[in-house]
């Protein structure tokens, strides 16, 4: 990403900001369940390891963003501009919770894999609250943009080496009921309706499943970001 980027012509600079968790050394896991909390929304029917997703954007609005500003001008002298965030999985979630319910908070959302499922795809709630609210005001802040990133492979998968019929099936059929690229396609459309967004966006990637295609959508997503926009 970093070669791609430096070999544009566009003079125009960024920092990425990247917010993990710890994980012991002795974890069979490369993610935290801390994700769990604090990148899904508050919502009837959360487990009470759920729903966190206010306390973590809150998190980020009043600690992250004025250290990252401060940083920044202490460093370089300079000054924020246009924002975005990213997130895959849960964090895609994430990413469109912030756009629904925290509309100003960042000028691009860009969505990899979002877990619309989630909670009995309590998401649709909220974007349906966010189109409801369709006026335009004049003096109102320049409104956001959004890339919805999904791998085909999420959806169909593809038979691994050496997996059985009945293991093939069940992956099958547990990927096809999460719907991921359907979810992504369809939330696309109606989106396109909207007069909230500045840009929209998306992109499905075939043959990529849903760990490959974080590379596609972090690097198309960043590059589009701060090159290439509105050009989606």
């Amino acid at each position: 990403m970093h070669r791609h980027l430096c070999m544009r012509s566009s003079d125009i600079q960024g920092i990425v900001v990247a917010i993990g968790y710890p994980i012991p050394a002795d974890s069979r896991f490369l993610l935290s369940a801390r994700r769990t909390r604090d990148f899904t929304p508050p919502a009837h029917g959360a487990s009470g390891h759920e729903g966190g997703a206010d306390v973590f954007l809150s998190f980020l609005q009043n600690k992250v963003k004025p250290l990252v500003a401060r940083r920044l001008y202490e460093t370089r002298g300079a000054t924020l501009g246009r924002e975005a965030l990213f997130g895959h999985s849960y964090g895609g979630l994430l990413s469109l919770h912030a756009l629904f319910t925290r509309t100003d908070m960042f000028h691009c959302i860009l969505a990899s894999s979002p877990s619309i499922w989630w909670n009995e795809s309590y998401i649709l709630t909220e974007e349906r609250l966010f189109q409801e609210v369709q006026e335009e005001i004049e003096c109102q802040k320049k409104s956001p943009s959004l890339m919805l990133f999904v791998g085909g492979e999420e959806q169909n998968p593809t038979r691994r080496r050496g997996e059985g019929n009945d293991e093939y099936n069940r992956r099958l059929r547990r990927h096809r009921g999460l719907q991921m690229v359907d979810n992504v396609i369809t939330m696309h459309s109606r989106l396109q309706e909207s007069t909230r967004l500045d840009h929209l966006g998306m992109r499905v990637y075939d043959g990529e499943d849903h760990e490959s295609v974080v590379a596609c959508s972090l690097n198309r997503g960043l590059a589009t970001f701060l090159d290439d926009w509105p050009l989606i």
